[in-house]
């Protein structure tokens, strides 16, 4: 049982021996490691240098080489080897598969004095990323003392906005909406008026406030040679929350917001209109893009191109349909966060459509919702609205099929049963065309409703994002009680 706490500390204190001197040597000068003498660590790259048909963003040719880390060592700077790559421990004389066997499965933790990177590191760290290393505090800080940053103006702001359809919790470097799964350690006072303390819960050490590939490459290395968990937040709006990892590394790609048309486009076997897009890009900042250039392109449905990404080993390397086709593949398909790091990506886009949309309701109880314009729903029993909610089902596969997409929310909280359809968006589709496919439905769901009416409010457009706009505004959704999920169709 001694072995494994002593190997680590010996291979921890090989990796981190000049982290205790923090400076470097200029011609023959021991000097000081600061932002006067150490620049942030990255070699400009040709934008052309990439193996995608779009030239790289300009964060995207700033790049950490070889030749950049020869530089640092060479001028013997404090702890370069935490950010090698994975090939330099072999030229240092380091068994990285003897120290991963006996380090075992578990990540290096914040509370691990020998493992996890102290001050003094993390300020060599911060000086090789141009000073975008931020150490976290929870969003509901300013609310509590723990953190030395009360401030009961901001706390009320924080608080007014918890659970809205503000971005508050976007635009910060670690908050999530499904703030469940942070351990609601630290929330605002009209959340919780009990709470007398904060905890960082789940939300990740440090984050790195990423706008260049080599500020990921930094981040992603020291993460491997140190053993720490790592995680990626761009909005941190997953009902998942995977972008909380308590104890661990954030990389917060949420900045990277470049955005370039292409109106003859050709990778691989495709030719035609495309965007690229950095990571941080947002689906309403796409569509507004999409829709001055009077395209249209579908956001969260893998018209993918190609990507660039920074790999586990730390290299940044072209994913397409020709360029590294098995991650390309794995990326499309595997899941946020799985295989890489992506930092930008090309998306195919379509013409200009029009889209029909078509909203309805239907309720159970024996007292009218004021919320509500049928004044008969109240005639509706429970078993007739299971009834009709069948009727709606059972022509799920035809309506996708058709490619059309429904967004509905089903609910009983208030001792009623209600279905909310808001909308039925079909894409190049007429008013007409959606009335044609969706009417046979509304007439059935109507007679099993007992022949209460469901008021089905039909629209039109010429173009996607108007569509889209109109029916889909922000919606508040988080929740320190429940677990929330979506179910596409």
């Amino acid at each position: 049982m001694v072995v494994f706490p002593l190997f680590r500390a010996l291979l921890i204190l090989a990796l981190s021996t000049l982290g205790f001197a923090q400076s470097l040597v200029v011609d023959g000068e021991v000097v000081p490691a600061n932002e006067g003498t150490v620049a942030p660590a990255f070699e400009v790259v040709d934008p052309t240098s990439t193996n995608a048909t779009a030239a790289l963003f300009d964060g995207e040719t700033h790049v950490l080489t070889d030749a950049v880390l020869r530089n640092l060592t060479d001028l013997q700077l404090t702890n370069t080897l935490l950010f090698a790559f994975p090939e330099d421990f072999d030229k240092a004389g380091i068994d990285v598969e003897l120290a991963e066997a006996i380090s075992g499965p578990c990540k290096t933790f914040s509370d691990d004095s020998v493992g996890f990177p102290g001050t003094i590191t993390n300020r060599v760290f911060d000086l090789l990323l141009g000073g975008s290393l931020i150490q976290t505090k929870p969003f509901a800080a300013p609310c509590y003392a723990d953190f030395g940053n009360e401030n009961a103006a901001e706390c009320a702001t924080i608080g007014s906005n918890w659970f809205n359809d503000s971005y508050i919790h976007t635009n910060d470097p670690t908050s999530i909406n499904a703030i469940l799964f942070q351990g609601t350690s630290c929330v605002p006072h009209s959340v919780n008026p009990y709470q007398t303390h904060c905890t960082l819960g789940a939300y990740p050490k440090m984050s790195i406030r990423a706008t260049t590939v080599a500020q990921v490459q930094l981040a992603i290395n020291i993460a491997r040679n140190l053993n720490l968990r790592l995680v990626i937040k761009n909005t941190g709006h997953d009902f998942g929350a995977k972008s909380t990892g308590a104890g661990g590394v954030s990389i917060w790609t949420h900045n990277m917001k470049d955005v370039k048309f292409y109106a003859d486009y050709e990778e691989g076997s495709y030719s035609g209109p495309a965007f690229k897009m950095g990571a941080g890009v947002q689906v309403y900042e796409a569509y507004e893009a999409a829709n001055k250039e009077g395209v249209t392109i579908v956001g969260g449905e893998g018209r993918v191109l190609s990507m660039e990404v920074v790999t586990a080993d730390g290299r940044f390397v072209t994913a397409s349909e020709t360029s590294n086709p098995d991650l390309f593949w794995a990326l499309r398909g595997g899941g946020g966060s799985t295989f890489g790091v992506v930092t930008s990506m090309v998306i195919r886009a379509y013409p200009k459509m029009p889209v029909a949309t078509l909203a309805f309701r239907f309720a159970t109880g024996d007292s009218g919702d004021s919320s509500d314009n049928n004044s008969n729903s109240s005639s509706v029993s429970v078993d007739q609205f299971w009834d009709a909610l069948r009727a709606y089902f059972d022509g799920f596969v035809g309506y996708t099929d058709a490619g059309t997409y429904g967004y509905f929310s089903l609910g009983g909280l208030t001792g009623r049963y209600v279905f909310d359809m808001h909308p039925w968006f079909a894409p190049n589709m007429t008013r007409a065309q959606l009335e044609a496919l969706a009417g046979p439905a509304l007439a059935e769901l109507e007679e099993r409703l007992g022949g209460v009416p469901v008021e089905p409010v039909y629209r039109e457009y010429d173009n996607f994002y108007d569509a889209w706009d109109a029916s889909f505004p922000l919606e508040p959704w988080g929740s320190n009680l429940a677990r929330q999920g979506s179910r596409r169709k």
